[in-house]
């Protein structure tokens, strides 16, 4: 599978791009507009990934024009942007694929490999997590979960059984490739902890001097 990132930097990429070519996804870069679409419309590719920096109309404007061209891979936008105004209108325009960092880079993996007629489900013994509408039931129930909980659950639940650094779970779900310099990853797990009732961690147990592993019976 082709993947075609659009950035004016690229260094600040450097963790998306090595998750996507360690997935097995080969990548080319490009800097410019003019390098984007005589990439995107003479190429088929996968997806093509927008680092969106500028401005909320520059951005529908793009994306319009590569519409218009009648490209059929995925447009996919990630965005360090926090409002969630804009990607309700990202919706409304028709971009269905709109990260808001910190993401998950693995979902940006599993969305580029969904079948889109198809909707993608991890399930266990005791999750059903819906990858396309990001949802999750825990024994039938439906779990109130924030974005960064949900990632942090997907990361453990794609590895059953596998023991997850904290570094490995930080680049997953922050897609920074520098580790983190306080307890962030801890302190979300002991939430999640907390919405599955797993307090004593035999879900989600610690592995002292490893990191955290998602039971095999879970």
């Amino acid at each position: 599978m082709h993947v075609l990132l659009f950035a004016h930097r690229l260094d600040q990429d450097n963790a998306l791009i090595r998750m996507l070519e360690q997935s097995g996804l080969e990548v080319t870069t490009c800097l410019t507009e003019e390098q984007f679409f005589e990439n995107a419309l003479t190429t088929y590719y996968q997806a093509v990934i927008i680092r969106h920096t500028g401005s909320w109309k520059s951005l529908v404007e793009h994306f319009k024009r590569w519409q218009a061209q009648g490209a059929t891979s995925r447009y996919m936008v990630i965005t360090r942007r926090s409002f969630l105004t804009e990607r309700a209108k990202a919706l409304a325009e028709g971009i269905l694929y709109y990260y808001i960092e910190p993401c998950s880079y693995a979902q940006i993996v599993a969305d580029i490999r969904a079948d889109s007629s198809k909707v993608s489900t991890l399930r266990s013994t005791y999750f059903e997590l819906d990858i396309n509408s990001q949802t999750v039931y825990f024994k039938g129930t439906l779990l109130s979960l924030t974005r960064i909980q949900y990632a942090v659950l997907y990361a453990l639940l794609r590895r059953p059984g596998i023991v997850l650094s904290r570094l490995q779970i930080w680049e997953e779900v922050w897609g920074y490739g520098k580790y983190p310099a306080d307890n962030t990853v801890d302190v979300h797990i002991y939430r999640l902890r907390q919405k599955l009732h797993d307090e004593a961690g035999n879900l989600i147990k610690t592995v002292h001097g490893m990191g955290y592993v998602l039971a095999d019976t879970a």
